[in-house]
């Protein structure tokens, strides 16, 4: 691989980093651990592979948590979320937050969907030429030399 494809990868990361950071934002997410945990890998090898890596508590987000379906979230886990928000973090209160939520639950965000969604967007309207101009000047350089 040459380092014109590899830069488009990288170039294609970047931008999908930057989408799931937008969308986040736009869920109310600005400032969460969610969002300032959000990295990616370009592993280039026969196969070039973008893995975008989220916090595991994506699944909650993006599917909600249904009333009454199982145990509170970790009083652990919302500390530093109230501390963002100006809530006080102490035991009792974290207790009574991760309580509502067991019985309340919470709707679902979709962000994933909708990031799978303009990653294909982006790719048939741009992405997919500058991988292609990165290819053919790769297979130039091949057939050249």
């Amino acid at each position: 691989m040459n380092d014109a494809t590899l830069k488009v990868l990288k170039a294609i990361a970047e931008d999908v980093l930057a989408l799931a950071h937008l969308i986040l934002d736009e869920n109310g997410l600005k400032n969460s651990a969610l969002r300032n945990g959000v990295r990616y890998t370009v592993e280039c090898s026969d196969n070039p592979v973008i893995t975008i890596l989220f916090n595991d508590y994506v699944e909650y987000i993006e599917n909600g948590r249904k009333p009454n379906s199982g145990e509170a979230p970790p009083i652990s886990d919302l500390r530093e979320w109230a501390q963002r928000k100006g809530i006080p973090a102490t035991n009792d209160v974290l207790y009574a937050i991760a309580e509502t939520i067991k019985k309340q639950g919470m709707a679902p965000r979709p962000v994933l969907a909708v990031l799978e969604q303009q990653i294909e967007d982006s790719f048939s309207n741009e992405w997919a030429d500058q991988l292609f101009e990165a290819i053919m000047e790769e297979l130039e350089v091949f057939f050249n030399d």
